[in-house]
C-alpha cells in the first residue's frame, strides 16, 4: 500500500512549487508525488484562438530552467499543455515531454488522476456540471478548488475514502500553495495548505 501526494495546477509557479513540494516532504517524505496536469502557464489566453499561425515555443510558455528542474514527478496533461501544444510550433525539450503525457494516471486499481477540463463546466458560478468518474477514488484539477464530492472541505481533517466513489479536486498549487494526501492502506485524504 502506498501514500500518494497529489498536485497540480501549478501554472509554471517556481515559488509555489517549492513551497508545497518542501511541504510534501515534511509531512510524509515517503508519499509518491503525481501531478494533475496544468503544469505550465500557456501565455496565449484561449479566446484568442485560433491563431493566424503558430508561434515559437518560447513564445507560448512560461518557464525556467530552476522551474523544470523540479519536474520530477509523473502527471497527466492539463488543458494549459493542451493549449501550448496547439498554438506552439518547434523542437523545444518540454514540449516533447507534454506530448507524452497521458490524460489518466492509475494510482491503483481503485484510483485515478485526470486533469478534468474534459468534463463539461459551466454555471454561475462556474462549476463542474458533469464528470465522468476514471476510478472508484477519481482525483482531478482544473478550478482551483479544493473539494470532496463537489463539497467545500476542511483542510488537515481526514476524509475516509475507504468504500464508495469519491471526486476529489486537489486545488491548485499555483496561489493556493494546496495539495491532498492520498494514504492507501488508511483509506483516507487528507487536504494540505503549504
Amino acid at each position: 500500500m502506498s501514500k500518494f501526494a497529489i498536485i497540480g495546477d501549478i501554472h509554471s509557479s517556481k515559488k509555489d512549487l517549492q513551497a508545497v513540494l518542501q511541504h510534501v516532504r515534511k509531512v510524509d517524505p515517503q508519499a509518491e508525488i503525481v501531478g494533475t496536469g496544468d503544469i505550465f502557464e500557456c501565455t496565449i489566453s484561449k479566446k484568442k484562438l485560433p491563431l493566424p499561425e503558430p508561434l515559437p515555443y518560447e513564445d507560448v510558455y512560461k518557464t525556467k530552467q530552476s522551474f523544470e528542474q523540479l519536474l520530477t514527478f509523473p502527471t497527466v496533461y492539463g488543458n494549459q499543455e493542451e493549449r501550448i501544444l496547439l498554438v506552439g510550433e518547434g523542437e523545444d525539450e518540454w514540449p516533447k515531454w507534454m506530448r507524452r503525457l497521458p490524460e489518466v494516471y492509475p494510482l491503483s486499481p481503485d484510483a485515478a488522476i485526470i486533469h478534468g477540463h474534459q468534463w463539461e463546466w459551466g454555471g454561475t458560478p462556474w462549476a463542474l456540471q458533469n464528470y465522468t468518474m476514471q476510478a472508484r477514488l477519481t482525483f482531478y484539477g482544473h478550478s482551483h478548488t479544493s473539494l470532496i464530492n463537489r463539497q467545500p472541505v476542511q483542510f488537515g481533517y481526514p476524509y475516509d475514502v475507504s468504500t464508495g466513489e469519491h471526486l476529489i479536486n486537489v486545488g491548485s498549487v499555483v496561489s493556493n500553495r494546496e495539495w491532498v494526501l492520498y494514504d492507501e492502506e488508511a483509506g483516507h485524504v487528507l487536504f494540505m495548505k503549504a
